[in-house]
């Protein structure tokens, strides 16, 4: 947001470079993410202490106020009524400071809160496209569970952390007033109220231990939803829609019981958190009583220590506060670590080697699969094991382990973003974004409405974009739910071909098609893609009377050449 002199007054979201996240632990990491927003973190902390101390000051004046008045004569007027008028003047100037100094660290917070909120997502979306693969567990659940549920608290802890300072300060510079007034409750409070946190933070363990199960639990029934909804034909198909559901139920159930237990300790800590200090200020509060009527201390006096007694709960229910914000950060920091340090399924090489002139090699080769791929010619391998057919795909493109080769050098030696340029492997699995259909198979808008119709036709998806109301303006929803199975994998087909890759490689790519689609597909992409590398992966014989190349999985050739 600018203003009309362009000068701008709010952070821009998201971050034009998140930075390098200090992974070493989640504590370091945290403190990384303070330090990157450190000056509307270190404002906010200034205005949560003047906010404290704003606080405090309150039963001072009002103490003095109250002394002012007893020492006015009994005619009411006279210099005590006059200076208790007088103090009434910075008590109202003490309100505007406290709501003021309120509203501008809330804002300052805020701003802390949600940049740090940003860049974390950021970092884990920028790792989660990482060229090589995304290597470890994580599934679109799972990930999708980190960038929800884990990063609301990474901002909650910068949030408590201003009011964390406040009540710090404020409790020193109160301990020190209550020490020069009455010097044994002064050091019953300095010395009492921090062991009262101190007892509470045993009862952070099995809270901790909680929410780490909770979030366990949660991940994984997350990933589950996930990735039902993004295979439910599958389910349907295979009749394992009521086994799902059943699984499902049973993990729900799981997570309801975590959350019971959760909740039990959170209770607890509370409760533990209001009947300590509560105690404490009973206490304090009669042996000011005491003192008063003794004549220790003026009736004024003990007014202010009342009052300020009463207020040290505040900075105790802050610091208990604090402790079990910066446990479920710490938690979910663990989490968007584990994101951000798994380890890449084709990890980058450390000095890449330089990309081989055109017929220094087979254009692609496997050697697990004893595969070669000539340049400018349709290579189709029967693969009646769609599991085999996948791991090749996966080879070729440079995430299935070691073994394929462009040009004679081994793809894992080849900067990784050279690879892309030049190889491009779809799968059934390959996502389809939300936007219109152009989008979905232009999505860089580099294409003219010709070449998309002719990708398109290829394809055999001209019927997709006349069957839908806008043509290519019409919407397509997420991942293409609003398409049925056949019409999604012709636009992912579609997508591939308009790229024109130097190196295509289509693994299943009509596996979702009817036979006589099937037969239309394999003829147009054999003419759409003459004289161009052309890999395709498959179990079903459309594609045969159209190659160049006829092998199968065990690197024999099929039938040897054949002349189109």
């Amino acid at each position: 947001m600018k203003r009309d002199d362009d000068k701008e007054i709010m952070q821009p979201l998201p971050l034009a470079d998140p930075g390098t996240p200090d992974v070493r632990s989640p504590r370091r990491f945290l403190l990384w993410l303070a330090l990157r927003q450190s000056r509307t973190v270190a404002a906010a902390a200034a205005l949560g202490v003047i906010w404290m101390l704003a606080q405090a000051a309150v039963p001072l004046l009002v103490g003095r106020i109250i002394d002012r008045m007893f020492t006015a004569p009994s005619s009411g007027s006279g210099p005590g009524l006059a200076g208790a008028a007088a103090d009434c003047l910075p008590l109202a100037g003490l309100a505007v400071l406290l709501h003021g100094s309120g509203a501008l660290r809330n804002r300052c917070s805020e701003s802390s809160a949600r940049t740090a909120n940003s860049r974390a997502v950021q970092l884990v979306c920028r790792r989660a496209v990482v060229p090589g693969g995304f290597g470890g567990s994580r599934t679109a659940g799972g990930l999708a569970a980190v960038s929800g549920a884990d990063i609301a608290p990474l901002g909650d802890f910068l949030r408590i952390a201003a009011r964390a300072a406040g009540a710090l300060v404020t409790f020193g510079a109160v301990a020190a007033f209550l020490l020069a007034t009455a010097p044994a409750l002064g050091w019953t409070a300095l010395v009492g109220m921090p062991l009262l946190v101190l007892g509470i933070h045993p009862l952070l363990r099995p809270l901790l231990g909680g929410q780490h199960a909770l979030r366990g639990v949660l991940d994984d029934l997350s990933t589950m939803a996930v990735d039902a909804v993004h295979g439910q034909r599958v389910l349907r198909g295979a009749g394992g829609a009521e086994e799902f559901v059943r699984r499902y139920r049973a993990r729900s159930q799981e997570a309801r019981a975590a959350s019971v237990r959760l909740a039990r300790t959170e209770t607890l800590v509370d409760g533990v958190q209001v009947l300590l200090p509560g105690l404490f200020g009973l206490l304090a509060v009669g042996w000011s009583a005491d003192l008063a009527l003794s004549g220790a201390i003026s009736p004024g006096t003990l007014v202010s220590l009342a009052g300020l007694v009463a207020f040290l709960v505040v900075p105790l229910q802050t610091a208990a506060e604090f402790y079990d914000k910066a446990a479920k950060a710490e938690v979910a920091a663990g989490r968007v670590l584990a994101v951000l340090t798994a380890p890449p399924q084709a990890p980058a090489p450390q000095a890449p080697l330089p990309l081989p002139p055109p017929g220094a090699g087979p254009e692609l080769a496997d050697a697990p699969a004893d595969l070669a791929f000539p340049a400018g010619r349709l290579t189709v391998v029967q693969a009646p094991d769609a599991t085999a057919g996948a791991e090749l795909a996966d080879r070729l493109a440079g995430y299935g382990g070691p073994g394929a080769s462009f040009r004679g050098v081994p793809l894992q030696a080849l900067d990784r973003r050279e690879v892309r340029q030049r190889v491009l492997v779809t799968t059934p699995l390959s996502g389809v974004f939300a936007g219109t259909l152009r989008e979905v198979v232009d999505p860089r808008g580099e294409h003219s409405e010709e070449d998309v119709g002719r990708a398109l036709h290829a394809a055999s998806a001209e019927d997709v974009a006349r069957a839908l109301p806008a043509g290519l303006a019409s919407p397509v929803g997420g991942r293409g739910h609003t398409l049925s199975g056949g019409q999604r994998q012709r636009l992912i087909v579609a997508r591939a071909l308009l790229a024109d890759p130097e190196v295509l490689v289509l693994f299943a790519p009509t596996q979702a098609v009817d036979a006589s689609t099937e037969a239309r597909m394999a003829r147009r992409i054999a003419g759409f893609r003459t004289g161009r590398t052309t890999v395709v992966i498959t179990d079903s014989p459309a594609f045969t009377a159209h190659a160049d190349v006829r092998a199968d999985l065990a690197g024999r050739p099929a039938d040897g050449e054949a002349d189109r």
